[in-house]
């Protein structure tokens, strides 16, 4: 009896073939199942599971809607194949239906059924996953939008444009935000920052930082005093961890931007030529207890040009920040902010097209409107000023309508003593450079904070001078014990002195 039923047992084992049948049945869910877990959304589901279906070897793969609609369709239907259907369910409601047409190698019942079955079973979990995660996304980026300001400042002679933008696999409220306020004595306080990490947590943090800068600024004058008290405020508070931060005034009066960095990435400034020219930065984090802010910068934004403001969402959508950093000096440079209605979103949407972001972004754009550049420009000493007076002097010249060879030589003696300035005045000092023109004789003073520092001549250097004064028609050097002058003149119906 033993011996029967153990010959019985053995003639009812499974064929070769039918346990191939059975074994990529299982492979084609698993394969599925792996697809599931990286959709983004229900269409980009269905799409990927039957597209997968169709790479594993089913001649057709379609999920319909109730109605019978197609939402996603792979391959193609043969008279020769098999077409097994099941019911889609998702949480407690019916969601359409599945069909996959087989093979014959996989058709044989029961194989066929089991497989759609199984497939059923594991797109409806992963659509309910989808959709939960997209929900917790929904009320996580309005929790979000609900800190930030709802409006920013409206001003004859400046706009204010700003954008946010959650991390496209964070399900939590971050700590990033951006702010414009009007002060109440002419100036626009400004200010963007970053908390670590995210959650509730990191949503009150941003929001006791952002109202501490808010409160601060009608009671100082310098961004980084500001600041400094600031940090001594969020020190104080558990809650608020480490954040960094950009905070300064905007007066439209002269157009000039003062502002003081505490550990946050460099703000860009751009004029009408796109070309991106990096602020400086610097600092430490707020939070830490020490000292935090940079020194204050100062920097004339001209008409038609933007300072832009971010965080590091920006940047680090890749492990290669310095990537990121080329990437969006790129962007700008490519892209016409003047001439778009909403500059911070055109910036997020030509980076993010192709990448998504690993972390919330948030970006501020500056824009001053007007005609034409500054007569008086004013800015703090750090290397990239001399090319941003160079451009905003290059603008004026356009718009006198000077040759190309006056303007190459006004270029020239400006830029000298521009360079004068910022290596040999006052250090952390800021300078001026005011223009007029009057009766065909363009006439351009550059004055930085303080004597001259003392250097010593070489074959390299000390040259400024004579450059100077043979491409000007004229150069004055006036000295004092606070600041140090030069006043160029050129005729710009010349093309050269003589």
């Amino acid at each position: 009896m033993g011996n029967g039923t153990t010959s019985s047992r053995r003639s009812e084992r499974i064929p070769e073939d039918a346990s191939g049948r059975c074994l990529a049945a299982v492979d084609l869910v698993a394969d599925v199942s792996a697809a599931a877990l990286t959709a983004p959304d229900r269409r980009a589901l269905f799409l990927s599971v039957t597209q997968r279906c169709v790479d594993r070897g089913c001649s057709y793969a379609a999920i319909l809607d109730t109605d019978g609609s197609p939402l996603a369709v792979a391959g193609s239907r043969s008279a020769s194949d098999a077409l097994h259907g099941e019911p889609l369910s998702i949480g407690d409601g019916q969601a359409g239906r599945i069909e996959v047409g087989l093979p014959a190698g996989l058709a044989q019942m029961p194989v066929g059924d089991h497989l759609v079955r199984a497939l059923a079973a594991v797109i409806g979990t992963a659509a309910a996953r989808v959709e939960a995660f997209a929900t917790q996304h929904r009320v996580a980026d309005r929790l979000q939008r609900a800190l930030l300001p709802p409006d920013l400042p409206d001003h004859a002679a400046v706009r204010f444009h700003a954008a946010y933008r959650p991390a496209t696999d964070e399900t939590v409220v971050g700590g990033d935000w951006y702010d414009a306020f009007e002060i109440g004595d002419g100036r626009i306080g400004v200010s963007i920052g970053d908390v670590a990490g995210h959650g509730l947590e990191a949503a009150v943090a941003m929001g006791e930082a952002r109202r501490a800068i808010r409160t601060a600024s009608a009671g100082f004058g310098s961004p980084s005093e500001m600041l400094d008290y600031v940090n001594g405020i969020l020190a104080l508070q558990d809650s608020v961890g480490m954040a960094t931060a950009i905070a300064g005034f905007y007066d439209p009066r002269d157009s000039t931007f003062r502002y003081a960095s505490a550990g946050h990435p460099p703000p860009i400034l751009v004029g009408p030529d796109r070309r991106p020219h990096a602020l400086p930065a610097g600092g430490l984090p707020l939070g830490l207890g020490a000292t935090a802010a940079s020194p204050d910068w100062t920097v004339t934004v001209d008409p038609g040009t933007s300072v832009i403001m971010y965080t590091d969402g920006l940047l680090e959508y890749s492990r290669d920040i310095l990537a990121g950093e080329r990437i969006l000096r790129e962007t700008i440079a490519e892209t016409d902010l003047a001439a778009v209605a909403a500059p911070a979103e055109a910036l997020h949407a030509a980076i993010f097209s192709s990448i998504e972001n690993t972390d919330d972004a948030a970006t501020l754009v500056l824009q001053a409107i007007g005609d034409g550049p500054s007569r008086s420009m004013r800015s703090s000493a750090f290397p990239n000023a001399a090319a941003i007076a160079r451009g905003s002097l290059r603008r004026h010249l356009a718009g006198l309508g000077a040759s190309r060879e006056a303007s190459e030589r006004v270029l020239c003696a400006v830029g000298e003593a521009v360079a004068n300035a910022i290596e040999h005045g006052r250090e952390g000092g800021a300078f001026e450079v005011d223009v007029d023109h009057s009766g065909g004789v363009l006439h351009v003073e550059v004055r930085n904070e303080g004597p001259w520092r003392e250097f010593h001549e070489s074959d390299e250097r000390g040259r400024g001078l004579p450059i100077m004064q043979a491409f000007a028609d004229g150069v004055s050097v006036t000295t004092t014990s606070s600041s140090t002058g030069i006043r160029l003149s050129f005729g710009l119906s010349e093309t050269a002195p003589p």
